[in-house]
Parts: C-alpha cells; sequence; structure tokens
C-alpha cells in the first residue's frame, strides 16, 4: 500500500539526454526539452504477491521520460531510472539485484505535504499549477504506465497498474539538487498520486526501437 506518492521535473537541454540512456530507449522530446524526475514514494506496506517484504520504507527514483518499444512492438512511454536511493535494506537488495548502480541507501524524508528531503535533493510543492500547467504533465504523461531500469548495455520494462491515475499538480519548489551534473535542469511542476495501490509486472526486455 503506498502512503505518499509524488513526482518532481525538471527540463534540460535535450541533447544532453541521450548519454543517459541505453541505445534501446528513447529520451522523450517535449517542448523541445529532455524532462527529468524524482519519483518519491513512502510505503505502508510491501509485498511480494502474498509475501510481505517490508513496512514503512520510503525509496527516490531519479528517472528520465522515455519511449520505447514493447515485447509486441507498441511504442510506449515509461519511466527510465538512472539512479535510486531507499531507507530499506529489503529494497536495497532487491534493487542490486536488478543492476549494481541502483539501491543506494540513505535517509529519506517524505510528508503528506510533498515535502522531500534525500541525499543530494530537497524539494517541496507550492502554489497549485496553472491550467496551462496542468495541461503540460497530462500530456507529458499521457501513457505513461512503465518503469524501465538498464541491466548491462540493455533496458528492460515493467507494466504498473494503480487504483487512481489521479495528479494534483503544484508549482515546484527546488531548495537543492545535487543528484546528477552537468545537465542544468530547470525546474518545473510537481504532482502528487497518493494513496495508492500499486502493482508492477514481471521484467521484459525492450525492443528494437527503430523510432
Amino acid at each position: 500500500m503506498i502512503a505518499e506518492d509524488f513526482f518532481y521535473l525538471w527540463s534540460f537541454p535535450f541533447e544532453r539526454a541521450s548519454r543517459l540512456v541505453t541505445p534501446d530507449v528513447a529520451p522523450v522530446r517535449f517542448e523541445d526539452r529532455a524532462w527529468l524526475a524524482v519519483a518519491a514514494v513512502r510505503f505502508r506496506s510491501l509485498s511480494l504477491g502474498p509475501m510481505p517484504l517490508t513496512w514503512n520504507a520510503s525509496v527516490a527514483g531519479l528517472l528520465l521520460i522515455c519511449d520505447y518499444r514493447d515485447r509486441v512492438g507498441s511504442v510506449l512511454r515509461g519511466n527510465y531510472f538512472l539512479r535510486t536511493v531507499t531507507d530499506s535494506r529489503v529494497i536495497a537488495i532487491g534493487a542490486r539485484a536488478i543492476e549494481s548502480g541502483y539501491g543506494e541507501l540513505g535517509r529519506i524524508t517524505l510528508d503528506s505535504t510533498g515535502a522531500l528531503e534525500a541525499p543530494t535533493v530537497r524539494v517541496r510543492l507550492g502554489d497549485p499549477a496553472s491550467s496551462e500547467g496542468v495541461s503540460r504533465i497530462e500530456r507529458l504523461f499521457a501513457g505513461n504506465r512503465s518503469g524501465l531500469v538498464r541491466q548491462g548495455s540493455r533496458a528492460r520494462y515493467c507494466a504498473l497498474e494503480k487504483d487512481h491515475w489521479k495528479m494534483s499538480v503544484r508549482k515546484l519548489v527546488q531548495e537543492r539538487f545535487d543528484w546528477i551534473e552537468g545537465l542544468d535542469p530547470k525546474p518545473e511542476l510537481g504532482f502528487d498520486t497518493s494513496f495508492n495501490c500499486g502493482r508492477w509486472s514481471r521484467l521484459h526486455v525492450v525492443g528494437s526501437l527503430g523510432i
């Protein structure tokens, strides 16, 4: 069960995005920019099928919004994870089993207002976004229902189901963001999809993109 679930978004020059991903996915070009996000979640409980794994654990992931081709050839949009940090040793072990660069252990504070503090990141949500800002986020995340991870030189994807996809969009207030260098990211917006149940599919290898 997910208690808090927030996304914080930055844009940056598109030409700097391709070096961040494996060749089989394509960074999304939206408003002539690439889009970076931090996804932060606090779980009330986390299970593997019927087996409980941990309780009251938090995870923050640095991700790039990308397009990819699934195993039946459809081009879809997903969140390509660059790095993750968690305060749970159980989650860290599972993340490192996917890729050694995932699963950093660190202190995370995430509250119901969207204030996040994690290693190299301190942000919060400000005033409600304008109708134009809400429309931008809805277009950027249209159909985005996947997570992407790297395994060696390839990417793999898994589908995500949630009880709801309602987004409460607000302005992003950045106090610190040192998680990645050389991108010159611009703070944009953030949104809240808390109080949810999320279910992930198994991992599949992405197809040949060719787009």
